[in-house]
């Protein structure tokens, strides 16, 4: 069953999304551990709802045997949609309360310009000509939180020890995130590197769509990204991680 055969197809609502979650089709794994999703969004409310939710309960009766639902058919519900922006401080009023009191903070009168990041040198793999590569459980070497600033999704990793920081910057390069994490590849991704904290910041641009309220994913504010990351098994440089080296031999 596709979202296909729902009459009027994906052309019919503003954004759509079908994901299949859970075990894979050759997986020993119980039934119930895997099962089709289907979202849709639209600014007429009856597109979207009950005749939507109906249609689909009709589809997947004419499907295969064992499928069955897990909710009934039902009505739309409501969505906001929110954006990042930013807002003179001449417009707003900062107050602090310390010991029962309210403190009001000034406003700078001046400020002064930041110079712009370095760009960062890739640690791609064929730069590192005639180094072995080794699998590593990512979780093993790199903390990780991850959320959601409006549609953007917020990826912080960091290390315990300097010494492997440069194995976060390898993970941490554009192009090898969208490898690790291939749901990624259709989005900019911002890389910001934080070394006083060992630690690097990555914003996925439109990950989760208009916004929390109104993200159809399985995780709309993106709080399990850090933990798949940190599941994923990465081919990286020996020399990235001589801890291991050592422990192995």
């Amino acid at each position: 069953m596709s979202i296909d055969q729902v009459r009027g197809g994906r052309e019919r609502f503003a954004e759509s999304v079908v994901e299949v979650i859970g075990a894979k089709l050759n997986s020993d794994a119980p039934n119930d551990q895997s099962y089709l999703r289907i979202s849709v969004a639209d600014a007429d409310a009856a597109t979207a709802g009950r005749e939507f939710s109906s249609a689909v309960v009709a589809t997947a009766l004419g499907s295969f045997p064992g499928l069955y639902l897990t909710t009934p058919p039902g009505s739309a519900t409501e969505f906001m949609i929110g954006w990042p922006t930013l807002i003179d401080a001449s417009h707003l009023r900062a107050r602090v309360r310390v010991d029962d009191r309210d403190v009001d903070v000034s406003v700078p009168t001046r400020t002064q310009p930041v110079a712009a990041d370095e760009a960062r040198t890739a640690l791609a793999g064929n730069d590192l000509p005639g180094t072995e590569l080794t699998t590593v459980r990512i979780g093993t070497y790199v903390g990780a939180r991850s959320g959601d600033k409006g549609g953007n999704a917020n990826l912080g990793l960091w290390v315990r020890d300097e010494r492997d920081m440069p194995l976060l910057e390898y993970l941490t390069d554009p192009d090898r995130l969208t490898t690790l994490l291939p749901e990624l590849a259709p989005h900019e991704i911002r890389v910001y590197a934080l070394p006083n904290l060992l630690a690097f910041n990555v914003v996925i641009v439109g990950l989760l769509g208009n916004g929390v309220a109104a993200s159809l994913r399985e995780d709309p504010q993106a709080k399990s990204l850090g933990e798949r990351f940190r599941a994923v098994r990465a081919r990286v440089p020996s020399t990235l991680v001589p801890q291991l080296i050592s422990t192995e031999a």
